[in-house]
């Protein structure tokens, strides 16, 4: 059940995003090729704000996978070790969050990664 879970979110939130970003450039696009002024800055702003359901989707199918991930490590259901739920982008993402680092979901995957390689 857990990979059906964990299959779905994935592709909810690779959806959603690619969609997401591709709006992103667009209303950069936007902003440029509309002169860069305030007027263009605001119909911008307001295009990604009614657009912004895919990015919230996005990150609801990306922290379900995440949490479902834990709690299998944490449980003992995957070969991995339990202590290696430290390396889960999820208890990155925590302690990030009180930090004033942007990009923060990028550097939990990133410290994610470099934890699983030097784990294995």
């Amino acid at each position: 059940m857990a990979s059906i879970i964990m299959y779905l979110s994935t592709v909810i939130f690779l959806i959603s995003i690619v969609v997401h970003h591709i709006i992103c450039g667009l209303v950069e696009w936007l902003y440029i090729r509309l002169g860069r002024s305030d007027e263009a800055r605001e119909a911008a702003l307001e295009f990604q704000m009614k657009t912004i359901a895919t990015m919230i989707i996005g990150y609801l199918g990306l922290a379900v996978f995440l949490i479902t991930l834990f709690v299998m490590v944490v449980s003992g259901k995957t070969t991995l070790p339990q202590w290696a739920c430290i390396w889960n982008t999820l208890p990155i993402m925590l302690l990030l969050l009180v930090t004033k680092l942007p990009a923060k979901g990028n550097i939990a995957g990133a410290i994610m990664y470099l934890g699983l390689f030097l784990m294995l």
